[in-house]
């Protein structure tokens, strides 16, 4: 008897570990804000359609697999700083809702929700001057002036994070009057988010410090009273 109650508790053992969803990073998935039902949240994108709230997915996975409780940040600030401690619990809600979530009132069509920025208020956000050969040609006054990516330190300035990160599609204002009024540029960019602190890392090293990676529609003031550009 003692040798069979051992097989039992082995064997159910096993069919919950099989059932758990794995903690692997085996599904591939988005991350960003939105709105949706006049709340903001953290949201995660499986596939083209649909997102998920990671709160509210979490919380159903708990239910459903009887997990031990994780607590999932509100913002995408904190879920950077605290991913160490959430990512095997994000992707298990990847690998879980692989196929789909419809229905659930976590899930939500990509076209009901209101895009926000991903990150509405970093804690700095700083841009490059040239960020690659052709760009840095064309603001070269001659060929002694062209930089060598290999031998010159690259030109950053920053931005206010308070002030100039706006939501897609929304309205930002443009100054009235010479230059500032005509002279406005605009360029689609890849933002790097950085997701560790990092110093004197060298170019092997460097993706290790890199949360992700986004879009940014970067407009920007330019002395040249022949903008705004026309095409």
């Amino acid at each position: 008897m003692k040798i069979l109650i051992t097989l039992l508790v082995a064997f159910f053992t096993s069919i919950a570990y099989a059932a758990a969803p794995s903690s692997s990073p085996d599904t591939t998935f988005r991350l960003g804000t939105f709105e949706a039902d006049g709340l903001t949240r953290v949201g995660m994108v499986i596939g083209d359609d649909a997102i998920l709230d990671i709160r509210g997915a979490n919380a159903a996975l708990q239910a459903a697999e009887d997990m031990k409780s994780a607590r999932m940040p509100r913002n995408m600030l904190s879920l950077i700083e605290n991913y160490d401690r959430i990512k095997s619990r994000l992707y298990q809600i990847a690998n879980y809702y692989s196929d789909g979530a419809d229905g659930r009132s976590f899930s939500f069509a990509l076209s009901d929700v209101i895009l926000r920025a991903p990150i509405k208020w970093p804690y700095n956000l700083v841009s490059a001057a040239a960020n690659y050969q052709d760009h840095t040609d064309e603001m070269a006054d001659t060929d002694l002036n062209r930089v060598d990516p290999d031998v010159d330190p690259p030109v950053l300035f920053a931005k206010s994070p308070r002030s100039t990160i706006q939501d897609p599609n929304s309205v930002f204002p443009i100054p009235k009057g010479y230059p500032l009024g005509r002279a406005w540029d605009f360029e689609n960019e890849l933002a790097v988010i950085m997701g560790k602190k990092a110093d004197s890392v060298s170019l092997e090293d460097a993706k290790d410090y890199v949360f992700g990676y986004s879009i940014v529609f970067d407009a920007s003031a330019r002395r040249d009273p022949a903008f705004p550009r026309v095409e």
